[in-house]
């Protein structure tokens, strides 16, 4: 169970704890007037002196966002931290909502979302390839606020269906999910048909099974298939096929 906490009662913790430092709003930067850390649109860890304690992750009620205000969780304000639609650290995956997630490259989320596994949430801080881990409360995650829907008996609603195309990142003659449940295993690897050494199958589990993606190195970069990652083509020598 998340743990939710009222503002009076956060308050009273918070009773007697210094700040040290003051710097604008970011993720997981402590506030210099609420003396936590928002390290998603509505989760925050408490502060001590200047520095986030992950013990304990709280979660704001719904309808409200984490940002560096007296009160912590505002309603209908901006949040001091986003985190969906982000891509991570490592710059592999985004969380695009609690149990979807979606592929970075080159720091830009792709447009194809997968889902987590039955029971997962989808983990910011997860080490690649496992963007999902069970959802045992503490896990920061793409978390946007619940906004009460609003009523009116005197409007009238009408409702758009857009229907939206995506592109693979790069073109080959067989599926890169095919490609990879072929290849049984997680990780980057190169494509086979790729003479100049450029680009690269990305396998993935996703719900329970494996999924893939390929992708096309920056520039004049080589996919150096030893360090699964893109280098310098002075470092990598493509080899002749």
């Amino acid at each position: 169970m998340r743990s939710f906490i009222t503002i009076q009662a956060l308050l009273c913790l918070l009773i007697g704890v210094s700040v040290i430092r003051s710097v604008d709003s970011a993720c997981g930067v402590c506030g210099a007037t609420s003396s936590v850390a928002c390290v998603s649109e509505t989760q925050f860890y408490v502060c001590s002196g200047g520095v986030a304690n992950p013990a304990t992750l709280y979660n704001c009620a719904s309808g409200t966002v984490c940002a560096d205000n007296i009160g912590i969780c505002v309603a209908g304000g901006v949040p001091d931290c986003s985190t969906c639609a982000t891509c991570n650290n490592a710059g592999t995956f985004a969380c695009q909502s609690l149990t979807t997630f979606s592929l970075c490259s080159g720091g830009i989320p792709a447009a194809d979302t997968y889902t987590c596994p039955a029971n997962q949430v989808c983990d910011i801080n997860a080490a690649s390839p496992n963007f999902c881990s069970v959802d045992n409360g503490n896990i920061v995650t793409c978390n946007p606020p619940v906004i009460p829907p609003t009523t009116s008996s005197t409007s009238t609603t009408t409702t758009t269906t857009t229907t939206t195309t995506t592109t693979a990142p790069t073109t080959t003659t067989i599926s890169p999910t095919n490609w990879c449940v072929t290849n049984g295993s997680v990780g980057r690897f190169p494509v086979p048909t790729d003479r100049l050494c450029q680009s690269y199958y990305y396998c993935f589990p996703n719900n329970g099974a494996i999924n893939g993606a390929v992708y096309t190195c920056p520039g004049t970069t080589l996919f150096n298939p030893t360090l699964q990652q893109c280098v310098a083509s002075t470092s990598y020598v493509c080899p002749i096929v």
